[in-house]
Formats: C-alpha cells, sequence, structure tokens
C-alpha cells in the first residue's frame, strides 16, 4: 500500500474541504438571494415598529431583496424574541429590539425564555428616546426647581404618571427622586396613553413620558415639559432644558431601538448588514421622520453598538436591582 507523505497528506486533506467550504463561502458573498424577515415584538403603530418600517424599507433598496417586517408582540416582548433567538442563523431573519426586551427585561423578570446577551447578536443601535417630565400648561410648576420643593413640602410627594412598572420612564422617575432629593410616588398605567388620559384630566400632576408619545401634546400647548432627560437638547424641542443642563447629569436616560441577529450569523454577513444600517441612517429622509417621532437618529457601527448595549444591560440591571423592581 503506497504512503502518502506528510504534505500530500495536507494537500490532499485541503482538496477534501474544498467543496465543503467553498459553497458556503460563495453564498455569503452572494447573500443575499431571499426575501428577508424582520421580526419586531411589538404591535404595529409602536415607534420601535414605526423605525423597523423605515430601516426595512431602505434595506430592501440597498440589498435588493424585500424585507418583511413580521410582528410578534406580547408577553412584554417574550414571543417575539424568542422566535428571533431561535431562528436560522442565515441572515435571512432579523430583528428590531429595544430597551426592554434587551436590557430591562434581565433584571425585572426572574427568569426569561430567551437570552439578551448570548442568544441574540446587535447589529446596530439607531434611535435614541429621551423621557419628558410633563405638566398640565397651567400647572404652577414651572420649573424642576419648583417641582423639587413642592414635593418636599408634601407629605405624600407628587404623584407621577408613566406607562408602567418598569418601563423607561418609571426607571426615569426612580433616577430623578433618587438624585435630586424629589418626593415622587409612581403611579404606573398600562401604556402611554393611559398614562397621558390622568395629566389631561387634571388626575395626576405629573407625567414622565417618552418624546415620542408626548411630543404631539407638547405641541399643541396640551402639556408643558419642564425637562427632558436627554444628554443634549432635542432639535425637536429646542427650549426644554435637559437634566444635565440643570445640574443632574446621572439622570440622562434613553429609551433605544436597534437592529439584531440570531446568534450565530456569519461575521461578514453581520459585517453586511450592519454598514448597510449605518449608511441608511445617514439619509436624510430617515433622520428628518424620527426628529418628526422625538427621538434622535444614531449611525454607528457595529463595534460602537455592541459596546453602547452591553453597557445598558449592566447600567439597568445595576439600577433596577437597586431599586428593588420586579415583574415576577
Amino acid at each position: 500500500m503506497t504512503t502518502l507523505s506528510p504534505a500530500l497528506q495536507r494537500c490532499a486533506l485541503i482538496a477534501a474541504l474544498v467543496p465543503v467550504i467553498a459553497p458556503n463561502l460563495h453564498a455569503q458573498d452572494a447573500y443575499p438571494t431571499r426575501p428577508i424577515t424582520m421580526i419586531v415584538p411589538f404591535a404595529a403603530g409602536n415607534v420601535t415598529d414605526i423605525v423597523a418600517r423605515l430601516i426595512g424599507e431602505r434595506l430592501a433598496a440597498a440589498l435588493a431583496q424585500p424585507v418583511v417586517i413580521d410582528n410578534k408582540p406580547g408577553a412584554s416582548s417574550f414571543i417575539g424574541m424568542t422566535a428571533l433567538s431561535r431562528a436560522p442563523a442565515d441572515g435571512y431573519t432579523l430583528g428590531v429590539s429595544a430597551t426592554g426586551p434587551m436590557a430591562t427585561n434581565p433584571a425585572l423578570f426572574g427568569k426569561l425564555p430567551y437570552d439578551p446577551v448570548e442568544g441574540v447578536s446587535v447589529v446596530s443601535v439607531v434611535f435614541l428616546g429621551p423621557t419628558l417630565i410633563l405638566v398640565d400648561p397651567a400647572s404652577p410648576l414651572r420649573t424642576l426647581a419648583d417641582l423639587i420643593k413642592v414635593s418636599q413640602s408634601q407629605p405624600e410627594g407628587l404623584d407621577y404618571a408613566t406607562a408602567g412598572i418598569g418601563s423607561t420612564m418609571h426607571l426615569s422617575g426612580e433616577l430623578l427622586t433618587r438624585t435630586t432629593g424629589a418626593r415622587l410616588r409612581h403611579i404606573p398605567n398600562r401604556g402611554s396613553g393611559q398614562a397621558a388620559v390622568l395629566l389631561l384630566g387634571k388626575q395626576v400632576p405629573l407625567l414622565l413620558d417618552s418624546a415620542t408619545a408626548a411630543l404631539s401634546y407638547v405641541r399643541s400647548g396640551r402639556m408643558r415639559a419642564l425637562a427632558i432627560t436627554s444628554a443634549q437638547r432635542m432639535s425637536a424641542l429646542p427650549d426644554i432644558p435637559t437634566l444635565t443642563e440643570l445640574g443632574y447629569p446621572d439622570v440622562v436616560v434613553n429609551g433605544w431601538v436597534c437592529v439584531v441577529t440570531p446568534p450565530g450569523v456569519p461575521a461578514a454577513i453581520r459585517a453586511r448588514l450592519a454598514d448597510e444600517v449605518r449608511k441608511l441612517m445617514t439619509h436624510p429622509e430617515i433622520q428628518k421622520r424620527i426628529v418628526e417621532l422625538g427621538g434622535v437618529p444614531l449611525s454607528i457601527n457595529g463595534e460602537d453598538s455592541v459596546a453602547f448595549v452591553k453597557a445598558e444591560q449592566r447600567r439597568w440591571g445595576d439600577l433596577i436591582r437597586s431599586f428593588g423592581i420586579k415583574l415576577d
């Protein structure tokens, strides 16, 4: 029997592997060759859904393949996120997720059916949405200083409504209380709509809501904003001071939206997606629409997006545990 030299054995092994490796490399180079599904773990009309549709339309044009939005709302986003995390890692199922599913749910719930750290891969963070501190237009509270002073003079403090327990608005209120010494009592609701009704009906003196949900109320004069939790003033509301300006830099809070994939998607495909999303987020029409929604458009690379989400996961995990907030 003929025995091959070690060098020839290596050549034979490489030759045998070429037919296996080459199709995979070719498939990645040709990506995509068929429609892409984009899972959104929220209902249609939610800000995450709106952002997903803006991105999906432009991404479809860039990739020359349809991008189909698949809304899977319910169970605190568990349904959509679980479906995403279990999808094939071939680049044909993407997701558009947000602060709750990615950063706050792990601390709010004892056990999740998906893993937002190992079970989801971040492609790009595309949207920031701060919280507004709102009062009735006729309220005697004219400034944040007024709010703090009056709340401290009340035996039970001042009530503030939010969209619900564990929302970024609720967490903003907890941070505000801890940082400023204000005495505030949380009144949770089932969504921003219910919370807004309480302020509009003069049933609570304060509302903490996302800029996306409250922007139209402020512009129409039905609500007045005392401050905003973004790091810089928003172009959509240039007269509203930030809490940083008012002396509270630790109360910078933003909800955010990010494009994600299931774990294990090839690095080349993930890099292609990150690059395409980053480029489309510089498009003037998308930036204009996001500002109109009350958000801040972001165009950052994949590595910075991953670092941002990891930092947010650590921050909110630590804060939620320190606040003692649980949802199960």
